[in-house]
């Protein structure tokens, strides 16, 4: 209660995407918690849609390592079950070809010629063995560039840590984010899962989780200002009412913090520093098709150019209506390109021409598409500058009870996952900021 005898909220999570929800989920057992999210739907960037009886998700969605992976982690940690379709990618390249793993995999693939191999091993092997922060300033390209000029192999290198990384321009792609996600991949039965009963699933189990510990969440209520007194936050203004907090989390990227916050209250080299990360970008196409196309149940990475997707509902049938199928495929582009619609025009006609390639006939078989153009699809694209070490820690420099949370943090991982590792690692400071509140 405050001096009024108001009660004051315990956390404030400004944005209900995968971060603010996981967030409010973890916090929501022991502190009375908000979420607010401007628009009529959560999720964020993970948003589910209905539409003809298919389930779409926000462009292509897949959980890194499956069960061994962080959202495996954090729904253990919340007591939710969770179970994944599990599987590891295959390569398009003139046929489909198992991605290759381990010595032997790199060895025996065929989508490089037989001398490559050794030299491919070569290369994965001093990856491997690399500590990611001795190379933190490296580029993927320098380093391949430093063991051969086989173009096959760059090609190969590019979809394999590109996809991994969701970052195939290895003149950009950070070495030590490569290292990281590699070193882990090796270690894993699968490089990804799907999550059974779809993205809806997580984001309805962590919704139930929340209201059920008898907190809050508010759509369409937009966060107009944080409210702070010196270095210490009070609370958050939404529309024309006021509400007190003892933290407040800002849980959408972090380039647009200046909106909510003065700029006056946060460093200048802070605010330089988060204004001028970079997102991931790219065209994203739905195909909702009359009939089956494909049995392939993995996601699927074509090498040049890099797109990758799959057919969602040959891992979760009810994404699509029987007898017929639902197919997503995303191909990462430059953010600085992403205004150029000529340039996006020939892109997705590059992406027809390869759908129609690897399945012939796809496009006559589609009863609607949908095209999104995502300016941001990930926070901060890993390169260097931009790395896990590099982003923004989860408290504001100058605000003591101001936290951040999401994909423009520091926590490890690459694309979706560094969501649910932020929240995981919020929490804990959080509840450690909120003990000098216990009576």
């Amino acid at each position: 209660m405050d001096e009024r005898g108001e009660r004051i909220l315990d956390v404030a999570i400004v944005g209900g995407g995968i971060a603010g929800l996981s967030l409010a989920a973890l916090l929501s057992d022991k502190y009375s918690v908000a979420v607010f999210e401007k628009s009529k739907i959560l999720g964020g960037r993970a948003r589910v849609v209905e539409r003809d009886g298919f389930i779409l998700d926000y462009g292509i969605h897949t959980c890194r390592f499956a069960d061994e992976g962080v959202v495996a982690e954090l729904f253990s940690k919340l007591g939710i079950p969770i179970e994944f379709h599990s599987s590891n990618a295959i390569v398009y390249s003139n046929g489909f070809y198992r991605v290759p793993k381990g010595a032997i995999g790199f060895l025996t693939t065929k989508l490089v010629p037989f001398r490559a191999r050794l030299t491919l091993l070569r290369l994965m092997i001093k990856l491997l063995r690399l500590n990611p922060r001795d190379v933190v300033d490296v580029t993927v390209h320098e380093f391949i560039k430093d063991i051969t000029e086989r173009e096959d192999i760059y090609r190969l290198v590019s979809a394999l840590i590109g996809s991994g990384i969701v970052c195939p321009d290895m003149k950009k792609a950070s070495l030590c984010e490569a290292v990281t996600f590699a070193q882990k991949a090796v270690k894993s039965k699968y490089t990804g899962g799907y999550p059974v009963g779809g993205w809806k699933y997580i984001i309805d189990s962590l919704k139930k989780k929340i209201v059920e510990n008898g907190s809050e969440i508010r759509l369409n209520s937009e966060v107009k200002k944080v409210e702070v007194n010196g270095n210490v936050a009070e609370g958050i203004v939404v529309g024309d009412e006021f509400i007190d907090a003892r933290v407040v989390v800002i849980a959408f990227p972090l380039q647009r913090i200046c909106g909510i916050v003065d700029r006056r209250l946060l460093p200048e080299s802070f605010v330089e520093k988060v204004e001028s990360l970079e997102p991931t970008s790219g065209i994203s196409i739905d195909l909702a098709l009359k009939e089956k196309v494909s049995n392939i149940d993995s996601v699927i990475l074509t090498l040049q150019p890099v797109i990758m997707g799959h057919f969602t509902s040959n891992i979760y049938t009810e994404t699509a209506p029987e007898g017929k199928q639902l197919a997503t495929f995303y191909y990462p582009l430059p953010y600085e390109k992403m205004d150029d619609r000529s340039y996006l025009d020939r892109k997705l006609e590059e992406m027809r021409e390869m759908l129609e390639e690897m399945f012939p006939g796809i496009l006559d078989k589609t009863e609607w598409e949908r095209v999104l153009y995502l300016k941001v699809v990930d926070g901060a694209i890993p390169k260097p500058g931009q790395t896990y070490f590099e982003r923004p820690d989860y408290l504001c420099p100058t605000i003591e009870n101001l936290f951040f949370v999401g994909d423009t943090t520091r926590a490890e991982g690459n694309g979706g996952d560094i969501a649910f590792r932020s929240a995981l690692e919020c929490a804990e400071k959080i509840e450690k900021y909120l003990e000098k509140f216990k009576y």
